[in-house]
């Protein structure tokens, strides 16, 4: 059964809200005309809602009066914003408050974000909390005040085509952050945070069975992953590129099965991969790796140990705490191990309907 499509005649933020009032229970597609709207107060989106533009750079949504929340749903399924921009001209972002998200979804059952642009929010650009199924797809950010993508103890999560042109400009922040993830898929183009690009810490809960491919550039870190007791960083798969990094390419904290396979990790100022935390990052693999132009291109400090490291070309020197060696990790990985690792990015993705 099509629902009901309510159409907005006027770029007006009156006739926004007055058609969302309009809403049934039911649900119903919202669509906005082309042109720019100004909004002065957030966008609350009733379950079962599709805002629709005419297109990225078609529909503007322009914040107006220092406002940070743009888009919001709460507590609702089957919400959707697709094809349109949201914006800050001016001085707008200048008088903003650092909380809140342009786009801010709370325990939103299948929420979807389609073909959506973001540039210049104060605050993050898109947080999705608590929700579970949920799709991303084509989504760009550029100049973030805070974070770009920040999810939290969210479940079933497949993002596609994300990119993050700087982030954290008001504070440090990440490009990427999940916090707390289960069951993810992710494809990430993110560069210029003054965070790392892509974050992962079980902070808000688990982090587990992660698949991402990541191209992360010029930031603090290319990609980190931290476990926070009583919550593991586990089963994450990470491909991709880490390059030009203030610091590292990749940096695990108490993370175990981490698998890094067929990644390039080039020109980090500091470290290219390094493995660490108290109690250490254990059981992961490096495989079909290639590190080179980073000073350490790989160290094993703190805690970590029996991990399954085989580069491309072994990098030297390998650093180790010193008392250990690393001997603690095999440095030829077993060809099972390495078959199993592509096994479970290739159902990952393409089990999934991702992309390799």
């Amino acid at each position: 059964m099509a629902r009901r499509e309510i159409k907005v005649e006027r770029p007006t933020a009156d006739d926004v809200h007055e058609a969302l009032t309009r809403v049934p229970p039911e649900g119903a597609i919202v669509r906005l005309p082309a042109g720019s709207i100004p909004i002065d107060r957030p966008l609350d989106l009733p379950s079962a809602t599709t805002l629709a533009g005419a297109g990225r750079g078609q529909t503007v949504l322009e914040a107006t009066a220092g406002l940070a929340t743009v888009v919001t749903a709460t507590k609702g399924r089957n919400v959707t914003v697709r094809d349109l921009t949201i914006t800050w001209p001016g001085d707008a972002a200048d008088q903003a408050q650092e909380d809140g998200a342009a786009l801010l979804f709370r325990a939103i059952y299948r929420p979807e974000v389609l073909a959506v642009e973001v540039l210049g929010p104060p605050a993050t650009a898109a947080w999705f909390d608590q929700c579970t199924h949920l799709r991303i797809d084509g989504l760009r950010i550029r100049n973030a005040g805070r974070t770009g993508l920040l999810a939290t103890a969210c479940r079933h999560l497949a993002a596609d085509d994300i990119t993050v042109d700087g982030a954290g400009l008001r504070r440090t922040a990440s490009g990427v952050h999940l916090d707390g993830a289960q069951e993810a898929r992710m494809h990430v183009d993110a560069a210029r945070a003054s965070g790392s690009a892509v974050l992962l810490d079980a902070t808000s809960g688990p982090v587990e069975e992660v698949v991402m491919h990541v191209n992360a550039t010029h930031s603090l870190r290319g990609f980190s992953a931290i476990a926070a007791a009583p919550h593991p960083v586990h089963r994450v798969t990470l491909s991709g590129t880490f390059a030009d990094n203030r610091r590292d390419g990749i940096l695990l904290v108490n993370a175990n099965r981490v698998v890094i396979l067929d990644a390039v990790v080039e020109r980090n100022a500091e470290h290219g991969i390094v493995l660490d935390g108290r109690t250490g990052s254990r059981r992961c693999t490096i495989t079909g790796t290639v590190i080179r132009g980073c000073p350490v291109p790989f160290a094993e400090l703190g805690g970590s140990r029996d991990n399954a490291i085989s580069f491309v070309q072994p990098p030297a020197p390998i650093t180790s705490t010193p008392e250990k060696t690393t001997a603690s990790s095999r440095l030829s990985l077993p060809r099972r191990a390495r078959r199993a690792a592509i096994v479970r990015v290739r159902r990952a993705w393409h089990g999934r309907g991702g992309r390799p």
